[in-house]
């Protein structure tokens, strides 16, 4: 059974914290439970290759990965030891091969490889191509799929005041998590089971992956302006109605930061079921993509009763967005040239050179895609 939705269900939002540009929405989770823990282990080798089940693999840097545990009848357990510390740098690179984004180390305890996760699913979309021969396309896009696919992403490190915001703020009590704004874009959000894990893992934030985007509005906005409830003051003569008209104020402005998430929150996503944990269950997700709007991919463990327990997304740029929209277009055609050219009202030479700017034109033989570039 997939997920159709995510929502914060157990989750409240509590009030805006603001450091530069970074403006971070803290989430309070309502009930702990105490029977789904999650770690850090921090990884040191310059990068990693991951061998995944159909014979591809996946390269990236992955400073760290997540141990889940969990109790099938819902006692309080322990988290696995955190690290979060950096060891020396060496001078050799060095290399660390996994194996699969998710792996069971134990009876109740696996290890995921968080956002990475969520990228590879992206990545695999439609990887393999279609299953009929087509004349337009080249020998090893028939034979191999997609090829050496790779996205560009920027560290937090790269993401001005990012690592400063994290070591000021305040964590609140049975804070699980967050929702991070850079220059009031709404980036991405982080959601764990246990406060005490929060706390453990608030700076791995840092350590994340952020699109093209995102660090153009960290270019562009170096401050934000206060976000101060507003009260009026005509209709206040006790303390009784200035605790009320905060109240409501602040209520305004949770109102507010909802509907900025909103095409997250609450948005139908294509999901994907990747482990079975006892009454958990780890999804990967895509939100069906709107040109119009912001886009996410992620991961999120949901319990049974339909509570969120973990959350990590990535929100997709505009190429990024585009290039799985494409890929998606193309597969539901049967990679037809023609059919998708007519389904997205355009030329297939028009169609070729889209295929072309957003990077796919090696899958083409070259005197195709030639002819149609020279059709400009």
């Amino acid at each position: 059974m997939n997920i159709d939705k995510i929502n914060l269900k157990g989750l409240t939002l509590a009030s805006a914290q603001t450091y530069g540009n970074v403006r971070m929405i803290p989430l309070i989770r309502n009930k702990i439970r105490g029977d789904l823990r999650i770690g850090l282990k921090s990884y040191d080798e310059d990068y990693s290759v991951v061998d995944l089940n159909d014979k591809t693999k996946y390269t990236s840097y992955i400073p760290h990965g997540f141990i889940v545990n969990w109790d099938n009848n819902g006692s309080p357990i322990c988290s696995f030891g955190t690290e979060l510390y950096r060891k020396n740098i060496r001078k050799d690179n060095k290399v660390r091969v996994k194996k699969r984004m998710v792996k069971k180390i134990d009876k109740n305890k696996l290890r995921l490889l968080p956002l990475h996760l969520s990228m590879e699913y992206y990545l695999a979309q439609h990887f393999f191509g279609s299953d009929i021969i087509w004349d337009e396309y080249s020998k090893d896009f028939t034979k191999y799929g997609l090829g050496s696919r790779s996205e560009f992403t920027y560290s937090g490190s790269d993401i001005y005041g990012l690592e400063k915001a994290l070591k000021v703020f305040e964590i609140n009590e049975n804070q699980v998590g967050v929702l991070l704004y850079i220059a009031d874009a709404f980036t991405s959000a982080f959601i764990v089971s246990h406060p005490n894990d929060y706390r453990k893992l608030h700076n791995s934030l840092v350590e994340d992956f952020y699109c093209d985007l995102i660090q153009h509005y960290n270019y562009l906005y170096k401050e934000l302006p206060d976000m101060f409830p507003k009260i009026d003051d005509s209709n206040i003569n006790s303390i009784n109605d200035l605790r009320k008209a905060l109240d409501n104020s602040r209520s305004d402005l949770k109102d507010f930061y909802n509907y900025t998430a909103s095409n997250l929150l609450d948005c139908y996503v294509e999901s994907k079921n990747i482990y079975k944990m006892g009454t958990f269950n780890l999804y990967n997700f895509i939100t069906y993509l709107d040109e119009q709007n912001e886009n996410h991919i992620g991961e999120c463990i949901y319990r049974e009763d339909g509570e969120i327990e973990y959350l990590k997304t990535y929100r997709l740029d505009k190429d990024q967005t585009n290039r799985i929209k494409l890929l998606k277009t193309l597969d539901k055609y049967d990679w037809n040239l023609r059919d998708t050219a007519r389904s997205m009202n355009q030329s297939k030479n028009s169609l070729i050179q889209y295929i072309d700017k957003l990077g796919f034109g090696y899958i083409l033989k070259p005197d195709i895609l030639k002819n149609a570039l020279n059709s400009l």
